[in-house]
């Protein structure tokens, strides 16, 4: 009876090694696939920014991008954050200590306010992180109008009054309006200056006085 005891002890001691082996392995094969590792890649200034930016600009920004391992890397993906920007890669095959020139063009189009936009880089590593580049700027809109809501009232000549839209410049220089159009037949709009030198939009209704 002693030693079936004896036997079981030895057994049970044995499958607790065995369990606590096996859990060491799969620890570490987790670890493995959850810590990514660092890219080969290095890019000096991966964050630029560019200040203060018109609206309906286009800017470039170009980042040079550095292998510092020992073994080719390939650049498989470039993904912006945004569709306003376009990219070019002069060579997505990085030899150990070479560049690769990332050269980003932002569309800035009617964009306000503060602006950061991505460009994320892939690359054919196992495992490593990919690379995160950064484009800040502030875009400062043209101008503003005011007011920006017109509200008509038939005269007491028959006729309906015009509105003055001020048409303020915030951009530095300030723009300089040439032109303007009405998408609407039952408006006609032209360009006007006011009193203290200010630019102006007249705003008129085309469509007849309703019947009295």
């Amino acid at each position: 009876m002693t030693a079936t005891r004896h036997r079981w002890r030895r057994g049970a001691a044995r499958c607790r090694a065995w369990t606590a082996g096996l859990a060491s392995v799969l620890t570490l094969a987790t670890l493995g696939r959850c810590c990514p590792a660092e890219s080969a890649l290095r890019v000096q200034d991966p964050i630029r920014d560019l200040g203060v930016v018109r609206q309906n600009e286009i800017v470039s920004v170009q980042f040079a991008v550095t292998n510092a391992g020992q073994r080719r890397v390939r650049i498989v993906s470039a993904a912006p954050s945004c569709t306003c920007v376009s990219l070019d890669l002069t060579d997505p095959d990085v030899q150990p200590g070479g560049q690769c020139s990332v050269r980003a063009k932002l569309a800035v189009g009617l964009l306000e306010g503060d602006q950061v936009n991505s460009i994320i880089l892939g690359t054919e590593e196992p495992n490593a992180e990919p690379l995160v580049l950064k484009v800040v700027f502030r875009v400062v809109p043209e101008f503003r109008v005011s007011p920006t809501d017109l509200k008509f009232a038939f005269g007491q000549d028959g006729k309906w009054p015009s509105q003055t839209v001020q048409i303020v410049p915030l951009a530095d220089p300030p723009a300089v309006p040439v032109a303007v159009s009405s998408d609407s037949p039952a408006f006609t709009a032209h360009l006007d200056v006011t009193e203290d030198g200010t630019p102006a939009v007249v705003v008129s209704l085309t469509d007849p006085p309703p019947p009295r």
